[in-house]
């Protein structure tokens, strides 16, 4: 098994936290990110989310996955999230 935790895993989690800033009904439409380096199993991910926008329709997030590695934490993956009210 892998020591690192690469795309699929990370995105996830990143979906996840943006996820728990929107109102029900709200889908994902939209996510565009990069990853910036591999994260690693032993540290936990740690997921902020900014709100950029929030209309009557749209809601849109900026999401940063980092991991702490001593008494620094290191970007892992850096997206834009935007998600539409069903009508």
């Amino acid at each position: 098994m892998a020591d690192w935790v690469y795309g699929g895993n990370t995105l996830a989690i990143a979906v996840s936290a943006a996820y728990s800033t929107v109102a029900a009904g709200a889908q994902l439409y939209s996510i565009s990110g990069h990853f910036v380096r591999p994260a690693s199993q032993s540290n936990k991910l740690i997921c902020r989310v900014e709100r950029v926008r929030d209309s009557r329709m749209f809601k849109t997030r900026h999401l940063r996955v980092l991991q702490s590695e001593g008494n620094s934490e290191q970007l892992c993956l850096i997206a834009t999230a935007d998600f539409h009210i069903d009508e």
